[in-house]
């Protein structure tokens, strides 16, 4: 019997086939729709949304149901002052977001707080400990809604703190908006401007949500719930970018997080203790066995290049090729024995190194052509030369030369004349040394696009401090939810010992070698 093949989650990010390209760029299918504009969900409208998240927070989908009494209430009031919802002002707009509130005329916002009251929901949907948190900031939307919530006196600490705690377990729920909290939260924003008439939806997605939405959420299936969910997400988006009131105002979502840093202190994870003695044990057995293992390698590249003839008359051949492959070995075994560069952070230098290696080699190799090999050496001779030529224009620049300098560009002038004359020396300034290709091109036409995409290029942006390697490495985050992830320099040397490195690099050191010693054996 054959085997079932495994069935595979679905899907709902673009693919990168569905990336569309743009010169050096690729872009996702929704960052090519024209006058798509990006929002950020925590940043800039989280605090608009602090109150749904809240409900959503503390009472998942029942919040949704708690919120749309709100909003009935207050189209009741309103209903009243002006006859019918027609007549009342277009920008007269409960949806649940704070700044709406403040769009009620102050002569009706006592009469909607008693009736929240005679339904026995203000004290729910807007509890003191929110009440507290929110008070706290100067520039909070909505004040006179949660007004008769907060107490009659200044708050006490434990007053204080448990507001902190409900904003921070709101922010923790609601941190992506995708997350399911945030997502009922939409919902609940959606539900009121279904209601209140002000948008309008295609007929066949209308009877899509007709059948599906009565049922939601427990009476879904997880693909039904996620379908409906993506379109009220991209619905929501669509209101947030056109919005109802006139332009998003930025004043709140700045002010509640400029204000967090004075209000609450950050949080940081304890430093981690030192290895312990059995921890010790372990890495110096580990470094025991790939030292071992590393010195078979070294020996069978030795091997090899002892017994290879370097060809005399012209050994440039061999000597990149020779070259290339000691060096990344004489890299691995520092590696090996120093522990701390058994890790991404550390060890991305030699890991780029080591694939390069590999690809450069096998590319060499694959072309056979003696001008390349040539083409390597002037290439790196070229770049030494310019050194020089730089240091000894700075040297006639200085009234009292340095002494050690003039005696590194005394060794510099040996190194670049050794072989050949400068003066017949030229200066490249390629990207690398066979001009017209690079090292993907390299890396496919020699069968190792793999090694390229999964070890070169993530190895590549670590060595060079691109944003992921110093956001994972270099800096750490506050925990306090309340400073929305901020980051701030790490407090420790701490790395994260990772055998899998050394592991994979052995792995690349013995097919560097053994490509190494057939292309040397074939020589011969």
């Amino acid at each position: 019997m054959s085997k079932k093949k495994k069935k595979r989650n679905k899907r709902y990010n673009s693919s990168l086939k569905q990336h569309r390209r743009q010169g050096k760029k690729l872009s996702p299918p929704l960052m090519t729709l024209p006058n798509m504009k990006l929002t950020h969900w925590l940043r800039d409208d989280f605090p608009e949304m602090l109150w749904l998240c809240m409900l959503c927070t503390r009472y998942e989908a029942d919040g949704m149901v708690m919120a749309r009494k709100v909003f009935d209430t207050a189209e009741e009031v309103l209903k009243e002052e002006f006859g019918e919802m027609k007549k009342v002002p277009k920008e007269v707009f409960v949806n649940g977001r704070l700044s709406s509130f403040d769009t009620v005329p102050e002569k009706l916002r006592k009469k909607i707080i008693n009736r929240l009251k005679a339904l026995s929901l203000y004290d729910v949907v807007f509890p003191m400990e929110f009440g507290v948190a929110l008070n706290r900031y100067a520039g909070t939307p909505a004040k006179w809604i949660w007004s008769e919530a907060l107490p009659s006196k200044e708050p006490t600490k434990d007053e204080i703190s448990s507001g902190e705690k409900i904003l921070a377990d709101t922010i923790q729920s609601c941190w992506s908006g995708y997350k399911q909290s945030s997502t009922w939260a939409k919902m609940a924003v959606i539900s009121a401007v279904f209601s209140a008439g002000r948008i309008q939806i295609a007929s066949g997605v209308a009877e899509e949500w007709e059948g599906l939405l009565p049922k939601y959420p427990s009476g879904l299936t997880i693909d039904q719930r996620k379908r409906i969910e993506a379109s009220m997400r991209a619905m929501y988006q669509a209101v947030v970018l056109a919005p109802i009131n006139g332009d998003v105002k930025l004043e709140w979502p700045k002010d509640f997080w400029q204000s967090n840093w004075g209000l609450y202190d950050c949080a940081f994870d304890e430093e981690a203790s030192s290895a312990s003695v059995k921890e010790t044990k372990a890495i110096e057995r580990f470094a025991e066995e790939i030292s071992k293992r590393l010195k078979n390698i070294r020996d069978k590249f030795k091997d090899a290049a002892t017994a290879a003839n370097p060809d005399i008359y012209d050994p440039t051949r061999y000597e990149v090729l020779s070259g290339i492959v000691s060096r990344v070995l004489r890299a691995s075994n520092v590696a090996v024995n120093t522990p701390q560069m058994w890790s991404t952070e550390h060890g991305s230098g030699l890991m780029r190194s080591l694939v390069e290696a590999r690809i450069v080699l096998s590319w060499l190799i694959l072309k056979d052509e003696s001008t390349l090999y040539e083409k390597f050496k002037e290439y790196g001779r070229g770049h030494i030369k310019l050194l020089k030529l730089h240091l000894e224009e700075y040297l006639d620049k200085q009234s009292e030369p340095t002494p050690e300098l003039e005696e590194y560009v005394k060794n510099l002038d040996n190194q670049v004349n050794w072989e050949l004359s400068e003066e017949f020396q030229e200066i490249r300034v390629d990207t690398n040394f066979a001009g017209n290709t690079n090292s993907r091109k390299m890396a496919e036409e020699t069968g190792l696009l793999d090694d390229y995409r999964f070890v070169f290029a993530p190895a590549s942006s670590a060595f060079h401090g691109e944003w992921p390697a110093v956001d994972q490495f270099a800096l750490e985050q506050c925990k306090n939810p309340l400073h929305k992830g901020h980051k701030t320099p790490r407090g420790d040397d701490g790395i994260s010992l990772g055998p899998q490195l050394m592991e994979l690099i052995l792995e690349q050191l013995n097919d560097l070698v053994e490509r190494y010693c057939a292309a040397v054996d074939a020589s011969d």
